[in-house]
């Protein structure tokens, strides 16, 4: 399987078909990798009511976020989402003579930070935030949110601004579109989801 210095063949067993299929070294033409403006809609079951007058804030939050996570994907060369997201570097090559694993480490590192900014400036304005954060140790980036209609109506809007491309466009893009900034706040999104699949 592509070994430089060895005899090699075409396989026919499974293991070659699906070594030859993954394509590795051309990640960013996998569907799944990257998106395509037509095919991104948002799902009502993420959508409640009042989302509507968060959508100002929540354009700005995306802007910043979305901008973080492109700073990012150029200093490591990469060019999806998920490998970033994700500390798995499909077309790894060293950058300045980093190891694998170093890079990994100082991915998933920034990735954390970026999170804990966004939850942090998600929490601004919340009712039932009491504020805790000054008593969260400096290794500890978890924050929690309280999940009540205004962090919901807040985080519709976040997946709102992310999902409908066509009226709020990211307009940072280059070439790539960014569909992660809303899951920073999953745990809310999932409470909405997870209460209107209770009354269907």
């Amino acid at each position: 399987m592509d070994h430089r210095f060895k005899d090699s063949y075409e396989s026919v067993k499974v293991l070659g078909k699906l070594y030859r299929d993954i394509k590795l070294d051309k990640p960013e033409k996998d569907p799944l990798l990257k998106y395509y403006k037509t095919i991104i809609t948002p799902d009502d079951d993420f959508l409640f009511d009042g989302f509507r007058d968060y959508l100002e804030e929540a354009i700005a939050c995306r802007d910043h976020y979305n901008s973080e996570i492109r700073i990012l994907m150029k200093k490591y060369n990469v060019k999806t989402e998920a490998e970033i997201l994700t500390s798995q570097l499909l077309g790894f090559r060293r950058i300045n003579g980093r190891k694998s694993q170093d890079m990994r480490d100082a991915i998933t590192g920034s990735i954390s930070m970026i999170i804990y900014n966004c939850r942090n400036q998600f929490l601004m304005g919340l009712e039932d935030s009491h504020d805790d954060r000054d008593n969260i140790m400096p290794f500890n980036l978890h924050i929690s949110i309280p999940i009540n209609n205004v962090s919901k109506a807040k985080a519709s809007a976040w997946y709102y601004v992310t999902y409908n491309q066509d009226i709020y466009p990211d307009e940072g893009r280059n070439k790539t579109i960014l569909l992660s900034f809303p899951w920073v706040v999953a745990d809310v999104l999932l409470a909405i989801r997870r209460d209107k699949t209770q009354k269907r």
